[in-house]
């Protein structure tokens, strides 16, 4: 009967503290969800608001191996009306200009801008395009609540190509 008594205690002990336990991990949830929403918001109001930069640290072009660009400097620059990019190309050509330069190049006005905000996802969408001499480029970038992003680039005169990276605010520098 001793041996019974204790065995229900024992019993009982365990189930109060997985109770306990399991709403701990409930209220662990809720508050994950709360931060994921807070880094949207403040990734909403940034992309809305500032001006930002993109840089790579990946690229994926078309039918090719994804590639390291940590050593290689390169940048998207979004302001309200304009775009400026200096990003590496890996990939086809289909017509190229010569002396130009090899990336992808443009500091232009910015037309057919759209942002498209998924909360449930946690990611913003943005897409324009960017006219440059005789070439278009349509621009897909897509950022996440973490600041990670995803941009795709697709061109007349070249094969679509990818990068994984990272959105930051972008603060101009003033001309002395």
């Amino acid at each position: 009967m001793v041996n019974m008594i204790k065995y229900f205690l024992v019993f009982a002990l365990l189930l109060g503290v997985g109770n306990v336990w399991s709403q701990d991990k409930l209220s662990r949830k809720e508050k994950k969800k709360i931060q994921k929403q807070e880094q949207l918001n403040e990734m909403i109001e940034l992309v809305k608001d500032k001006n930002i930069e993109f840089v790579a640290d990946r690229a994926f072009p078309s039918g090719w191996r994804s590639i390291d660009l940590i050593s290689n400097p390169n940048y998207l620059r979004l302001s309200n009306d304009s775009a400026k990019a200096e990003m590496p190309y890996f990939g086809r050509a289909y017509q190229s200009t010569p002396g130009e330069r090899g990336g992808i190049n443009f500091d232009n006005k910015v037309s057919e801008k759209e942002m498209e905000i998924n909360e449930k996802k946690g990611r913003i969408s943005l897409s324009f395009e960017v006219k440059e001499n005789n070439d278009v480029f349509r621009c897909q970038l897509d950022i996440f609540h973490s600041g990670s992003a995803s941009l795709t680039v697709v061109s007349n005169n070249r094969q679509t190509i990818s990068y994984n990276g990272n959105v930051e605010e972008w603060k101009p520098e003033e001309k002395k």
